[in-house]
């Protein structure tokens, strides 16, 4: 065997806009649908497959950049043969010799469908991961190509394996298996091109940096929130009962073009060893929204004059009147939970190569329908009202 011809993929870079339209796609689908979870406005809630339909559109007209399939020349070809490499394309054909190649790299990571080393049955090369990489004429030279089977996969293993010599500069990588040849002048060209690589790594690692921190920040932000709102519930359970008495209760509000969103805000007055101090707090949620029932929650509140509180041994002047978990709470949490598990989907993968991204979609999937649920059809909604205790209600109120 003289010679090995396979096509050469072309895997397309996304260009600056359309980096630009796909960041806008996705923070159609973040932003709406956490605007329409706590305000309960389920149009709002039809952004998340609005967004995955223009993805799609979107994947259509960038000229399918990711699928796979498509990057697969019918009419371009890399050969591979004794004397050096051929690029053959419809209109002509370019050789390089291996003894003028220097640098040069071949990776052969595996043929379509071949299972990656170290995973399960679900993750599978493209066959189009495979790469040529070469300095030449003072170029340096970057191509992959393409093995349909593992007869193709194994032809040109056996054909490398009859030309690498030491006057080739070649080295061969199959996986973790590395055949290498003339391995100092590799080290060498290697370093005259690290400066410019790290260069372009940096710059690259900055912009998708700056780019996720913002929504990194938020999903920090809101788990840290529903921790420490669920921290103050457990911590709650040991505090003091004690009455108060009630002595303003007032409904607040806030409108806008889509949504309503309400508030109940109340004062108290409570003794504790003789010492009189005032309250405010009437749970630990304290936000606007209008996935409570303050409606009944104002109702009882307004119609008592002594109500029991929780106080804080530690801090007599930390009191609450529901210490119990509120739908508020529970929102947070689940809006929290979906939103990292989003980002996760992407990070993931890349911080972790041996990481299927399909099986943590499935599971990210699974947490999106799921919380969706939870917020059109009221899963567990919880009446805060019944956890109000009166003591003494209003003079001619029951």
């Amino acid at each position: 065997m003289d010679h090995f011809k396979t096509n050469i993929a072309l895997i397309p870079k996304a260009t600056g806009a359309e980096k630009t339209i796909g960041a806008i796609i996705i923070a159609l689908m973040f932003v709406p649908f956490a605007i329409g979870i706590f305000s309960e406005n389920k149009r709002l809630l039809l952004s998340l497959p609005a967004a995955f339909v223009l993805l799609f559109i979107f994947n259509l007209v960038s000229k399918e950049k990711f699928n796979h399939r498509n990057w697969v020349q019918k009419d371009f070809f890399v050969e591979f043969t004794l004397s050096g490499v051929k690029i053959i394309s419809s209109t002509g054909q370019k050789e390089f010799l291996w003894t003028a190649m220097r640098g040069t790299q071949l990776q052969v990571r595996g043929f379509d469908g071949e299972v990656k080393p170290g995973e399960d049955e679900s993750g599978h090369y493209n066959g189009t991961e495979n790469r040529l990489t070469f300095h030449a004429h003072n170029r340096k030279y970057e191509l992959n190509f393409y093995l349909k089977n593992a007869e193709q996969k194994q032809a040109l293993k056996l054909f490398l394996q009859n030309i690498i010599a030491p006057d080739t500069h070649l080295t061969f990588q199959e996986q973790q298996e590395i055949y290498s040849a003339d391995i100092n002048s590799f080290k060498e060209v290697l370093k005259e091109s690290e400066p410019t690589g790290q260069k372009k790594s940096i710059k690259s690692m900055g912009c998708l940096v700056l780019f996720i921190t913002p929504f990194v920040l938020i999903g920090i932000g809101t788990f840290g929130l529903a921790l420490y709102q669920f921290g103050k519930v457990a911590q709650a359970r040991n505090w003091t009962p004690v009455h108060a008495k009630v002595l303003s209760v007032e409904m607040v509000s806030s409108s806008d073009s889509e949504s309503t969103s309400y508030k109940v805000e109340m004062k108290y007055k409570y003794s504790v060893s003789s010492q009189t101090f005032m309250g405010s707090s009437v749970s630990f949620n304290s936000g606007m929204n209008n996935i409570e029932h303050y409606g009944e929650l104002y109702n009882v509140l307004n119609q008592s004059q002594v109500i029991q509180i929780y106080v804080n041994e530690n801090d007599p002047a930390e009191s609450v009147v529901i210490r119990g978990i509120t739908n508020a709470m529970i929102g947070m949490l689940i809006f929290s939970i979906m939103w990292n598990s989003l980002l996760l989907t992407f990070l993931l993968p890349a911080l972790n190569r041996k990481l299927e991204m399909k099986k943590v979609l499935i599971v990210t999937l699974v947490m999106w329908a799921l919380g969706i649920g939870k917020f059109i059809f009221q899963v567990g909604d919880i009446d805060i009202s019944t956890q109000v205790s009166v003591i003494e209600a209003k003079e001619g109120r029951k």
